[in-house]
């Protein structure tokens, strides 16, 4: 929040607008994650579906070390393609419960490839009552982030 015009004290929910790839090998798509106040431990309950061509997947995930917020192409897929996501961080000041991260996006490779597009959807909750202060964005592990990705933060407020 120290970065920001506003402090996130101001603010009831977050939103995280995400348009990236990654530079990680392969065609597998890439799950990009956040962790909230830089810690790691506990995110869980996840659930993601997926369309990669014609199969659907569905899989309830257990603890894990950071919010999913979206798939993104990797450097396998065709030169140029972008994935897109929004991620909705719920209540980031309320102490008295802990903060659910709604995140949907996914992105198109027109076929190519072994036609391998993504369609995702991710529930998470994390377990701590802390106020949200900061957001720390990572890889999914195999790659970095590709030059262009770009990251748009909105802050929402409580209804009047």
């Amino acid at each position: 929040s120290s970065g920001s015009d506003f402090p996130w004290s101001d603010f009831q929910d977050l939103l995280l607008i995400t348009y990236g790839r990654s530079t990680a090998t392969g065609t597998n798509p890439d799950a990009f994650h956040v962790r909230l106040n830089n810690t790691t431990s506990v995110y869980r309950g996840q659930q993601f579906f997926w369309d990669k061509v014609n199969s659907n997947v569905g899989v309830a995930r257990g603890t894990e070390s950071g919010a999913r917020i979206g798939y993104f192409p990797r450097a396998g897929h065709t030169t140029n393609t972008f994935g897109s996501a929004v991620a909705r961080f719920s209540d980031i000041n309320d102490t008295g419960k802990w903060t659910t991260v709604h995140a949907d996006g996914g992105f198109d490779d027109n076929g190519t490839v072994g036609g391998t597009g993504a369609v995702v959807i991710y529930n998470t909750t994390w377990e701590n009552t802390a106020a949200l202060t900061s957001i720390v964005i990572v890889d999914g592990g195999y790659g970095n982030l590709l030059a262009d990705t770009r990251f748009d933060l909105y802050g929402l407020k409580a209804a009047a």
